[in-house]
């Protein structure tokens, strides 16, 4: 029997949630699926949806000393030469630095332990999410014992973070991506793997992200945003156009939902542009609250960059969110915001590294009912056409039944609901 293994590096994470709802909808169509993760969030990182996840999962790390000097000399007594051949190829394979290397090694040892504990429960093929650190793991294992494997790329593992690309690229069975912009820029790493790169958009639940009944729900001009405080979000350049849009709107807010390494810089910029009752970080917030904090906004906003050392979002999760909660959205078109979203029909689009734009689009949407309202209906009905995740799945279980399960899959023959 054909027994899929899901591998991530962090599951079920509160900053990953695509992940553990792709799960969650393969196990709807009783698909079933071992889930594996690297590492292992604790209580309070996980929503109150994926706690069950969290209990059905099977943790790497840490690995007791014991099992990671038996699982090596397991492979090495057994298979002296996969072993020194995967030891080879993960240590010679295409790096950027030494400290790569060093990364690589590691892995090893990690996806070592692994092999033989998939070995163990008859595992026949893995799926990775993210092309970095756990998609290394799933290549240690498939060198080691053969076991096909296929992975996921989303945003800083294929531009910024590209270890062992090329060859894993040659090696898996496929790969998919979120956009087709990430799909032209991975392919440009192996010309030859084209046609195993297929586009799997992420999905949602349309019916827990819903507007809220009546607009009284909503707070007139308070602006929201959602992500992790780093550097592709743009947050700076949200609080810049927050601090001109004073000129212009005397009665907003501005609140920015999550966690992450630039909140001290965050802070010190709306103390130093006079923003401080203005501008809200409020920290991490679970799927369970955050849908509240769309239903209060008025407008949300997302003005995604390029960092300056080439990391960049894919598709925006939450962006996708908000639109199915009838928000208008804006953002930028910086990477794959384009398949998402119509200029003007589905939210508004401006440039990167804009802050007078943006402040103008932010302007323009929170004095425009007409138009607010047009783009709240607009991008609910896109994200109802296009990303429900009861459609956005039929890709990826096709790419399953091909690579995976052939004709062993009994389909459960759960109907399409809408």
């Amino acid at each position: 029997m054909k027994r899929l293994a899901y591998l991530a590096n962090y599951f079920p994470s509160l900053t990953e949630t695509f992940i553990y709802r792709e799960v969650m909808e393969l196990k709807r169509r009783n698909v079933a699926v071992t889930l594996y993760s690297l590492r292992k969030p604790g209580e309070t990182e996980v929503s109150d949806e994926a706690l069950k996840l969290r209990g059905e999962t099977s943790y790497l790390l840490p690995v007791p000393t014991g099992e990671l000097l038996a699982s090596h000399a397991w492979f090495f007594g057994r298979t002296p030469l996969a072993y020194l051949g995967t030891l080879f190829k993960m240590l010679t394979g295409t790096h950027n630095n030494f400290r790569d290397r060093v990364r690589s090694l590691t892995h090893f040892g990690e996806g070592a332990v692994l092999a033989r504990r998939m070995v163990r429960e008859g595992i026949t093929h893995i799926h990775a999410h993210y092309a970095s650190q756990s998609t290394s793991v799933a290549r240690v294992v498939h060198l080691l014992t053969g076991i096909p494997y296929s992975f996921t790329g989303h945003a800083h593992d294929i531009w910024h973070d590209r270890l062992l690309l090329p060859e894993k690229l040659r090696e898996a069975a496929f790969v998919a991506t979120c956009s087709t912009f990430a799909k032209e820029f991975i392919a440009r790493e192996e010309k030859t793997c084209d046609e195993k790169i297929h586009v799997v958009y992420h999905g949602l639940d349309v019916r827990k992200f819903t507007p809220p009944v009546g607009e009284k729900a909503r707070i007139r001009n308070r602006i929201l945003s959602v992500g992790s405080l780093g550097p592709t979000k743009g947050f700076p350049d949200l609080i810049r156009a927050c601090a001109l849009l004073r000129q212009k709107l005397t009665d907003f807010e501005c609140v920015i939902v999550g966690e992450g390494p630039m909140r001290e810089e965050l802070e010190r910029l709306i103390s130093d542009l006079g923003l401080s009752g203005t501008v809200r970080l409020v920290g991490s917030v679970p799927q369970e609250g955050l849908i509240g904090f769309y239903h209060e906004a008025w407008i949300f906003v997302l003005p995604c960059v390029i960092a300056d050392d080439g990391r960049r979002d894919g598709l925006p999760n939450v962006l996708m969110e908000a639109m199915a909660t009838g928000l208008p959205v804006i953002t930028t078109r910086s990477t794959a915001q384009e398949e998402l979203i119509e200029h003007g029909r589905h939210g508004l689009l401006v440039p990167p590294h804009a802050p007078e734009e943006l402040a103008t689009a932010i302007c323009t949407l929170c004095r425009d009912d007409e138009l607010r309202e047009s783009l709240g209906t607009g991008g609910r009905r896109r994200i109802e056409r296009d990303f429900d995740n009861r459609t956005t799945i039929e890709p990826l279980l096709r790419l399953f039944d091909r690579y995976v399960f052939g004709a062993d899959r009994i389909s459960a023959g759960v109907p399409h609901e809408r």
